[in-house]
C-alpha cells in the first residue's frame, strides 16, 4: 500500500460511516421501512448532534464496529444480545463497542414505532459504567419517552 493510500483509507471509512448515519436519519424521518420479505425494519435516530458527532469521531475500528452493529439492529431489531447489547434497566440499553482502540459504550432506548434512539456515548475507562454517564442517559431517556 502506498503512502497516499494509507491516508485515504481512514477518509473512506469516515465517508462510509457518514453515509450510514445519513441513511439512519432518513429512516427516522420516513419512519420504519418495510423489508421486501414483509419484515418491519427499525429506524435509528440520535438524541442530538453532539451524540452523532461523538460517534463519527470514534477511532476507525470502533466506528466500523458501530456501523456493523447498527446495520444489524436496523434489520433484525435492537435485541442483539450479549456481547453486543446489554440491558441497563428501566428501558435503557448499551451498545458495547470494543476494539484495539479501546472500549466505547453508546446508551440507547427503543421507542414506539420501531425507533432506536442513541442517547449518550462515552469512552469507557473503568470496569463499571460511571454513574454520571448513566444519569445523563436516564435523563435523556425520560425526555425521549415523555415526548
Amino acid at each position: 500500500m502506498s503512502r497516499t493510500d494509507r491516508g485515504i483509507a481512514p477518509l473512506r471509512a469516515s465517508v462510509r460511516a457518514a453515509v450510514v448515519l445519513a441513511r439512519h436519519r432518513a429512516c427516522s424521518r420516513e419512519g420504519p421501512a418495510t423489508h421486501p420479505r414483509g419484515i418491519i425494519n427499525w429506524a435509528i435516530d440520535h438524541y442530538s448532534a453532539v451524540v452523532e458527532k461523538l460517534i463519527l469521531n470514534l477511532p476507525e475500528g470502533l466506528l466500523s464496529r458501530y456501523v456493523r452493529l447498527t446495520k444489524a439492529m436496523l434489520e433484525f431489531g435492537p435485541n442483539l444480545g450479549m456481547p453486543h447489547t446489554r440491558a441497563m434497566g428501566g428501558g435503557l440499553f448499551e451498545l458495547r463497542l470494543t476494539g484495539k482502540d479501546g472500549i466505547t459504550r453508546v446508551l440507547w432506548c427503543a421507542t414506539v414505532g420501531q425507533r432506536i434512539v442513541m442517547l449518550h456515548g462515552f469512552i469507557k475507562k473503568s470496569e463499571q459504567t460511571p454513574l454520571q454517564e448513566l444519569r445523563v442517559a436516564r435523563a435523556r431517556l425520560l425526555e425521549v419517552k415523555g415526548s
